[in-house]
């Protein structure tokens, strides 16, 4: 009896062992399409998370990693950047600690997802290759991350009253499509009130400009008697005088230096050598000629002086 006894608890260890060492590999994550047709279940991807009578919170963030261009001639900003949005849904808790993550399209769109668009965006499109570069993450506690790296072009804004010692500021208008604040509340700020999810790496800005600071604004906006929720964000950027001189002015003004050269050169060889025989030119046409002849000594140049002393007031003020 003693041995069928020890023989019992031996097998009852060994079975306790390989139950506790199948539990601990196994992974629902090993089976991500049976665990998302699990999660699924009775979801209704058309309603939006939480309560119907309170709107959901949708935090919003932006990285731009490269500015390609900043074109003040169209007045647009051109980056690559990721976009992110992040909210709660409910209905998607799960007991995994660890966060599923899909970077499947068709997986992603199977999950709701907030109407979010940039209103002053010219230009937008999704990096594709060699696949979308795009994820989902879901926490147990049903936390969603939703991130796409994208191109963009949006309009900017200087003033012209101090040009070219001005600032360039260049905004992105997030907001919902259709969706009311009734329903969905757009942020991009902490819950102290600061940026904590807009950046931009200072490395990328363009040659003659600097990067000065991002502001972050919450607003309401009201069109037709609906108000929407929108985040504004800021970009101001700070030219850099050294290179505007450098790069536009002094080319502008070899530019100008080889036109005045060659019209002065014209005129200087018909009208004003010493032994150069003019013929007659009765009436009020000789009155012309002479003030084209005094223009091209005095005129052309006093312009172009009173440029440059206008250009330095305007620069050292």
């Amino acid at each position: 009896m003693r041995l069928i006894f020890g023989l019992a608890v031996v097998l009852c260890f060994i079975m306790t062992e390989c139950l506790s060492d199948g539990q601990q590999t196994h992974d629902p994550f090993d089976s991500p399409t049976l665990f998302v047709d699990d999660l699924l279940k009775d979801y209704d991807k058309l309603r939006r998370p939480g309560s119907l009578s309170e709107p959901v919170t949708v935090q919003v963030s932006m990285y731009i990693m490269k500015i390609e261009d900043i074109d003040l001639h169209s007045e647009t900003m051109t980056f690559n950047g990721y976009f992110r949005s992040q909210f709660k849904d409910e209905r998607l808790k799960h007991s995994n600690p660890r966060a599923f993550v899909t970077t499947d399209t068709d997986t992603m769109h199977r999950f709701w997802e907030p109407d979010l668009f940039v209103e002053n965006a010219q230009e937008t499109s999704w990096h594709e290759w060699p696949v979308p570069n795009a994820f989902l993450s879901i926490t147990d506690t049903g936390e969603v991350k939703i991130s796409r790296r994208l191109q963009m072009r949006v309009h900017c804004e200087e003033n012209m009253s101090s040009f070219p010692m001005d600032d360039v500021v260049c905004s992105i208008h997030i907001s919902t499509y259709g969706t009311t604040m009734d329903s969905i509340i757009v942020k991009g700020l902490d819950s102290e009130g600061k940026n904590s999810g807009f950046g931009l790496d200072s490395k990328v800005v363009p040659i003659g400009y600097k990067f000065k600071d991002i502001t972050v604004n919450e607003e309401t906006v009201e069109f037709r008697g609906i108000k929407y929720s929108k985040v504004v964000v800021n970009v101001a950027f700070e030219r850099l005088r050294g290179s505007y001189v450098a790069l536009d002015y002094f080319t502008g003004t070899t530019c100008f230096i080889i036109f005045v050269i060659m019209v002065s050169s014209t005129f200087l060889e018909n009208f004003t050598e010493p032994d150069a025989k003019l013929p007659f030119i009765p009436g009020p046409a000789a009155i012309w000629t002479e003030r084209v002849r005094m223009g091209t000594k005095f005129g052309i140049p006093l312009f172009y002086t009173l440029f440059h002393v206008i250009f330095w007031i305007t620069y050292l003020s």
